[in-house]
């Protein structure tokens, strides 16, 4: 897992990630050649929605990989497409679907992981305006926010 903030990171190893790294501080792709020898991981996940991070998923991930997209990006995303075709990856987008909910649901009742300390701050939902300015302003500072509509 790569990310700019250290409480993310140590969230990521709490949830699995057996390697971490702290991008402003160390070469993500780098490190990702280090850890597997040069070959790639399997699979990337982008979640960032930054161009630069769109085309590092690419770079980092291995032959017959798969990149998945979680959202989109903001601004124009350039590639150089015959990557793509070399490396025969399998590129995907994924979004809420709700053929997974029940999964998820099944797994958030089960508590495997410590999901609900995934949300950084719950408001409710007569601040939920502030909650959304809060997030604009620092959307680093948040993980999740959590809208408590029964408060």
């Amino acid at each position: 897992a790569s990310d700019i903030d250290d409480g993310k990171l140590a969230d990521a190893q709490r949830f699995g990630a057996r390697h971490i790294v702290n991008s402003t501080h160390k070469d993500v792709l780098d490190t990702v050649r280090e850890l597997t020898g040069g070959d790639g991981v399997s699979v990337a996940v982008e979640a960032v929605g930054l161009p630069q991070t769109f085309r590092l998923a690419v770079d980092a991930v291995a032959y017959a990989g798969r990149v998945v997209y979680v959202g989109y990006a903001k601004h124009d995303v350039s590639y150089d497409t015959a990557l793509f075709v070399r490396k025969e990856l399998d590129i995907c987008g994924a979004r809420n679907a709700l053929r997974v909910f029940p999964s998820v649901i099944k797994m958030l009742e089960e508590r495997e992981r410590p999901f609900p300390d995934l949300i950084t701050r719950v408001y409710p939902f007569a601040e939920s305006g502030e909650a959304l300015r809060a997030w604009d302003a620092d959307p680093v500072r948040f993980t999740k926010v959590m809208i408590d509509v029964t408060a």
